[in-house]
């Protein structure tokens, strides 16, 4: 088992916001939006990513669509093994792997 195989949730912010069809794209995700700094538009997405791989993906087309990234944040697991001990057990594998 490796960390990168995964579900797990990501806040993903960006500069802007985005229109329904890329949020359909998605999938199931929760927006918020607030002004940043200057009054420019921040959009917050909140998804639960199935992999690096998809999350690599979804990073690709933001970019291809020229929406500017703030931020990604890994903020959990999409499991219901505590974060600590999912992170020792990435940890263990990939030391005996």
């Amino acid at each position: 088992m490796t960390c990168l195989d995964q579900p797990a949730q990501y806040v993903i912010r960006i500069v802007g916001s985005i229109d329904q069809t890329l949020i359909d794209w998605f999938g199931p995700v929760e927006i918020t939006r607030e002004a940043g700094h200057g009054g420019i538009a921040i959009t917050t997405l909140s998804t639960v990513v199935v992999d690096q791989a998809a999350l690599v993906g979804l990073i690709r087309r933001l970019h291809a669509l020229g929406i500017i990234l703030v931020s990604v944040k890994r903020t959990a697991p999409h499991l219901e093994t505590p974060w600590d001990d999912r992170m020792a057990k990435c940890a263990e594998s990939e030391r005996v792997g």
